[in-house]
């Protein structure tokens, strides 16, 4: 395989080919956030193909810069302590691991037999292996990651030499299913990547992979290591584009895209996205981040402020604002009593009665999420951010993102 992580002297769309990359809103204006939840400065190349209106980094100097010095330091949910992050259930009754959540729903699709063989790539510290394994005993588990620093806690869940450390390719042996889990947006080439692994599967075996959901979730446009940027659509296409006919694309985790494929070559079908409208709604994303921005921070004036959430948008939010922030509220137990950027992490009960919250995430889940806290009987004083940009999808576009 062609190393992807080689600099491009003139940057063409690492998805398709094409050379023609449209530069959005110069990133000069906004902050950004590495994925392991660390402010970054402003910079970077966010672009949209004129070919297949796919969002992405232009793969330079600088962006290879920028993530090798992220890799360097990655601490996967030091807000915990190393513990993965809590969702809650979509009746927001009961918080459990992402990856819980995502397994779960896995069986219930897919029907997982009793013994099989699982790979997982990037498995960071095994926090999907740990979830795995709890629900299928009898399954050999096997984690790839880069380096060698998770190698003892990977082991120590599924078993010695089950960790490997080469290139995902590179791994031996075929297995039943393989997950990428938060992977796939690193990957510069990454339906050349797909291709790579197809000898990796077994006869009948199946692929998942799960990556942000962009239309959903913004402020993905802000995180420095993520080469691209994927709509439903455009993950449809690039898993097809490397060989495999994607049969679900199930709604797994809310603000999340989840493809189930197998190895089976077809047609790539129809490109993703029109480049224009592509461009016209993330242009128009970047402008709602810097108005949310400058909404806090006018808050800072008058009040004291604290900021709803430690992962992606509450961390980019709060190395934005900086000094003036004075807390930080999660519900999730883990992170509750300990520090965030230099700042206490409070439970939404513990929030001062002379102070406000800003909910730094999409319109719709910050104003969901107050009114449950506030039906619970919890007052934050929260404040919503302005209303977000939505991308109008078409009948296509919702069949592809699966129900």
């Amino acid at each position: 395989m062609a190393d992807p992580w080689a600099p491009i002297a003139e940057p063409a769309c690492h998805i398709c080919g094409a050379p023609a990359l449209q530069h959005l809103l110069p990133n000069a204006k906004l902050g950004r956030v590495t994925s392991d939840c660390r402010p970054w400065p402003a910079g970077g190349k966010l672009c949209v193909c004129a070919d297949c209106g796919c969002i992405q980094k232009a793969i330079d100097a600088e962006w290879l810069d920028d993530v090798g010095r992220i890799y360097a330091a990655y601490d996967i949910y030091h807000q915990s302590g190393g513990i993965e992050q809590g969702i809650f259930t979509p009746d927001s009754t009961a918080m459990a691991p992402r990856s819980q959540r995502l397994l779960q729903g896995l069986n219930v699709y897919f029907d997982l037999p009793r013994q099989g063989r699982m790979l997982e790539i990037g498995c960071g510290n095994g926090a999907l292996l740990r979830s795995f394994s709890s629900l299928r005993s009898d399954w050999v588990l096997v984690g790839q990651d880069l380096g060698e620093r998770q190698r003892e806690a990977v082991e120590a869940i599924a078993g010695p030499g089950a960790f490997f450390s080469c290139p995902a390719h590179e791994v031996p042996g075929q297995f039943d299913l393989v997950i990428m889990n938060h992977v796939l947006e690193h990957i510069p080439d990454p339906s050349g990547f797909l291709a790579g692994l197809r000898g990796k599967i077994a006869a009948g075996g199946l692929l998942l992979i799960q990556v942000p959901n962009t239309w959903r979730k913004p402020f993905d446009l802000l995180e420095v290591d993520h080469a691209s940027h994927f709509t439903p659509p455009a993950v449809r296409w690039i898993t097809a584009r490397a060989g495999y006919s994607v049969s679900g694309m199930p709604d797994l985790v809310s603000r999340e895209t989840t493809v189930l494929a197998r190895v089976d070559t077809c047609e790539s079908g129809q490109k993703p996205g029109n480049s224009s409208e592509v461009l016209r709604w993330a242009s128009q994303c970047l402008e709602w981040l810097i108005g949310m921005r400058d909404h806090a921070r006018s808050l800072t004036r008058s009040c004291r402020l604290g900021i709803f959430g430690t992962s992606i948008a509450g961390t980019w939010l709060g190395g934005e604002l900086g000094e003036a922030v004075s807390f930080f509220v999660d519900e999730d137990r883990h992170r509750v009593g300990r520090n965030h950027l230099g700042r206490p992490i409070l439970h939404p009960s513990e929030t001062p009665v002379s102070s406000h919250v800003y909910m730094a995430l999409e319109s719709d889940m910050a104003e969901q999420i107050a009114l449950r806290l506030a039906h619970d009987g919890i007052d934050m004083n929260a404040v919503l951010p302005p209303p977000a940009p939505q991308w109008e999808e078409s009948a296509s576009d919702s069949h592809s993102e699966g129900s």
